[in-house]
């Protein structure tokens, strides 16, 4: 649609056994940054064919850690920050968030590894939606140029948010929070590890 092939960026959630193949190309041919979060784990591993033709029409790949297991064919011992370096480094992702609850999330990309912890001291309500809130505000940062650290650190974040809410939380006090977003922000930032790797 008009609206998607104006935007900056564009955040979809799709099904990786079958993209969007056109809507994937028009926000590329549009100069949008693509950014695609999986919403379920694959019935089979996907061929190296079929990654690579992925990597080459996003951004931005983010998976939870039992999504990219699936796709990858790997098992329960491979951890985020492995199954991040693998799409990276072996099917072509330039930037690759894996999110895995509350373990938190790595983020590889191509000048390195950021892993974050998941941010601590929240009452967890319902987990629905933490991906999406994760990814919106990660690509929101790297659209704004922020440092790798500071993307992942904000989808950290935004996810703690929706983590304590059962659908969209509702903002009646803004400035709070707004300082509560921030402290968050700079918590989960201290303990975010950014490696070249």
């Amino acid at each position: 649609c008009a609206e998607t092939m104006a935007a900056h960026v564009v955040h979809l959630g799709i099904d990786v056994e079958h993209p969007p193949w056109d809507v994937l190309a028009g926000a590329r041919e549009a100069g949008a940054l693509v950014s695609v979060e999986t919403f379920k784990p694959t019935s089979a591993p996907l061929t190296s064919q079929a990654l690579a033709k992925l990597s080459s029409a996003v951004d931005v790949l983010s998976p939870n850690l039992v999504e990219a297991r699936a796709m990858m064919g790997d098992d329960e011992t491979v951890d985020a920050k492995s199954a991040a370096v693998r799409l990276r480094d072996e099917h072509g992702f330039e930037n690759a968030l894996v999110r895995a609850g509350e373990l938190g999330a790595v983020y590889a990309h191509r000048g390195g590894v950021c892993v974050a912890p998941a941010v601590g001291n929240v009452d967890v309500v319902d987990e629905t939606g933490c991906g999406n809130a994760c990814c919106g505000a990660f690509v929101s940062a790297m659209h704004d140029r922020q440092s790798p650290a500071d993307c992942l650190a904000w989808g950290m974040t935004a996810a703690s948010f929706m983590l304590e809410h059962v659908g969209v939380p509702e903002a009646t006090l803004p400035k709070t929070v707004e300082l509560e977003a921030r402290a968050r922000y700079h918590v989960v930032r201290e303990r975010t590890l950014d490696k070249v790797m």
